[in-house]
């Protein structure tokens, strides 16, 4: 959900539980850092989208650029799968 305003985890375990999800299989990826520590609380797999320059890199897995979103996700699909 794009320009949504994800107040604390409990945003994230609603939709997690509406769509029936494990956090730790999903993955979500946006640019700040409170909505991503909001994610990882629940388990969930986080990528830090950096592209505007408005935040630092703060996450083990980020992108700079969108291009390098696919491989990222891709890492994490196979984390996920162990």
């Amino acid at each position: 959900m794009v320009n949504t305003h994800k107040t604390n985890e409990v945003f994230y375990d609603i939709i997690f539980k509406d769509i029936n999800l494990d956090p730790e299989r999903a993955i979500v990826v946006d640019d700040n850092p409170n909505f991503l520590d909001s994610a990882e609380k629940l388990g969930a797999n986080v990528v830090q989208a950096c592209l505007t320059g408005e935040y630092k890199t703060t996450y083990r897995y980020f992108v700079e650029h969108i291009n390098n979103l696919p491989e990222v996700i891709e890492k994490l699909v196979k984390k996920i799968k162990k």
